[in-house]
């Protein structure tokens, strides 16, 4: 999966996705929308105006082992079920 440049800086943006792992990526920002059984792992999320991490009505998400760091926020859920940080 390759990260796609969203308002500048290096990001990934999923919508309606299922079974995927996001793993030791050096990042500025995810957005999940409509994803199940997402895990964000061992990344590196930093230096952005955006939310590291950013889910809407997702399910089944869960994020381990990652640094967020010189972010707007860390992590923003709405809408979301049986996700763990």
């Amino acid at each position: 999966m390759e990260a796609k440049i969203i308002g500048g800086p290096l990001s990934i943006r999923l919508e309606s996705c299922s079974g995927i792992v996001i793993s030791a990526c050096d990042l500025n920002s995810i957005e999940l929308i409509g994803c199940k059984d997402v895990t964000i792992r061992n990344c590196w999320i930093h230096d952005s105006a955006r939310v590291a991490v950013e889910i809407g009505g997702s399910s089944h998400v869960t994020i381990e082992g990652c640094q967020i760091e010189n972010v707007a926020s860390g992590v923003y859920a709405a809408d979301c079920r049986e996700s763990r940080c």
